[in-house]
C-alpha cells in the first residue's frame, strides 16, 4: 500500500458555530444569514510546518519557564496568551470575519484581537480542538 495516500492536508477549513452552538453565516442584504458565506477560519494543521514551529515555540517557553523559574506553573493569562500566539501561528485566513474595535483590520491584528477577545473565547476553544484532531485535515473532510 502506498502510504502517502493516507497523508493529511496542511491546512482545513474550520466553520464556526456560536455560542450557542448554531454555525455562523455572515448575513445577507436581506438580514438573514446567507449560507453561502459561511464565518470560517481556515488553519494550518499537525502536519504543517507552521504548526510544527508553534508547537515548538510552546515547548521551548515552558522550557525557559522551567529553567528561570525552576516550575512550569502558568497563570491563566500567560496560558491564554500562549494559546492566542499558536492560533495566530497557524492561522491561515478569516472568513467574514471583522472585529468593531479593529476596523478594517486583516492578517494577525484581527487574528490577535478575535482570538484575544474574552468574550469570543468560544472561537478560541474552536480553533484549538479542530488544530489538535489529525482527523480534521484528511482530504475528505476538508470540505470549504
Amino acid at each position: 500500500m502506498d502510504i502517502t495516500k493516507k497523508a493529511v492536508v496542511a491546512a482545513a477549513f474550520l466553520h464556526l458555530r456560536s455560542a450557542d452552538d448554531v454555525p455562523m453565516y455572515e448575513d445577507g442584504p436581506d438580514g438573514q444569514p446567507d449560507l453561502s458565506k459561511k464565518v470560517a477560519i481556515e488553519l494550518h494543521g499537525p502536519g504543517s510546518a507552521p504548526y510544527n514551529k508553534a508547537q515548538a515555540a510552546a515547548q521551548n517557553k515552558m522550557l525557559e519557564r522551567m529553567r528561570r523559574k525552576g516550575k512550569v506553573e502558568v497563570t491563566a493569562e500567560e496560558q491564554r496568551a500562549e494559546q492566542v500566539d499558536r492560533l495566530v501561528a497557524c492561522t491561515v485566513a478569516f472568513h467574514h470575519i471583522e472585529h468593531p474595535a479593529y476596523p478594517g483590520a486583516t492578517g494577525e491584528t484581527l487574528f490577535r484581537a478575535v482570538y484575544s477577545d474574552p468574550a469570543l473565547g468560544f472561537i478560541r476553544d474552536q480553533a484549538l480542538e479542530f488544530i489538535g484532531d489529525w482527523g480534521n485535515f484528511t482530504p475528505s473532510s476538508n470540505a470549504a
